[in-house]
């Protein structure tokens, strides 16, 4: 029996030493692992806060445009409220806005047309 005793504690000398070896690699792949997913974290942070600036940014200048556009309408609205029908409506564009300038325009010139009828001297 000492020689089956003998011949079993080498087998498990034998795997101890080739887990000594293995052990340590998967802890460095552990290691390694758990890197790449902290800078695949890091990498998340920064896209997803990049997003949301260049959103923030969009968001920005689409407000500031819509904001001058309605300014100009109102602008334009109040001055020929006030009896200036010679107001310049400037403004173009595609958007709704724009259609909305584009009916203004066109009202605002069938009421300059009526005025200059209105005041021509009768012959």
């Amino acid at each position: 029996m000492p020689n089956g005793t003998e011949s079993g504690n080498k087998q498990i000398q034998s795997a101890l030493k080739i887990l000594d070896k293995i052990v340590p690699e998967f802890e460095k792949t552990a290691l390694n692992n758990k890197q790449e997913i902290e800078a695949s974290k890091l990498q998340i942070v920064l896209m997803v806060g990049l997003i949301l600036l260049f959103i923030l940014v969009s968001s920005i200048l689409l407000i500031k445009h819509i904001s001058f556009s309605l300014d100009s309408i109102i602008n334009n609205l109040a001055e020929i409220a006030q009896g200036n029908f010679f107001t310049r409506i400037n403004y173009k564009g595609d958007d709704e806005l724009g259609q909305v300038l584009c009916a203004l325009k066109k009202m605002h010139s069938e009421m300059l047309k009526g005025h200059y009828q209105d005041w021509r001297p009768e012959i």
